[in-house]
């Protein structure tokens, strides 16, 4: 079920992301600029946190969307729970993976049916 609707941080994502990883089998992590795709577990104050079968939390922040939000839509970043982000690996040194957003021109519904991660 995709939850989040209203585009907010979840008050509790450190509880989901926690409970979503709890027993998880920790997995090496793909090499930098890494092209994954991932669920949407939490959106959290720093960005959106996403399984992308690692075993651990990657973290999709400096979000940018185009063209500006509407101030009425703080944070625009978030993304609804259980819907699928498709991102690079950037930054695996952390508590978190780093993502970097990814190109929809470049990495569009073509490349993702050609991975088969649609």
């Amino acid at each position: 079920m995709i939850e989040n609707p209203d585009n907010i941080v979840d008050t509790d994502w450190e509880k989901r992301t926690r409970e979503h990883f709890a027993s998880s089998a920790q997995r090496a992590v793909p090499p930098h600029n890494t092209i994954v795709v991932g669920t949407v577990i939490a959106n959290s104050p720093n960005g959106v946190i996403v399984d992308i079968g690692v075993g651990i939390p990657a973290l999709l922040d400096d979000l940018q969307v185009e063209p500006p939000p509407r101030t009425d839509m703080y944070p625009h970043w978030t993304k609804p729970i259980g819907s699928k982000v498709c991102a690079k690996i950037g930054d695996n040194s952390g508590q978190f993976v780093k993502l970097h957003q990814w190109d929809y021109d470049e990495w569009g519904p073509e490349f993702l049916s050609q991975i088969g991660k649609n």
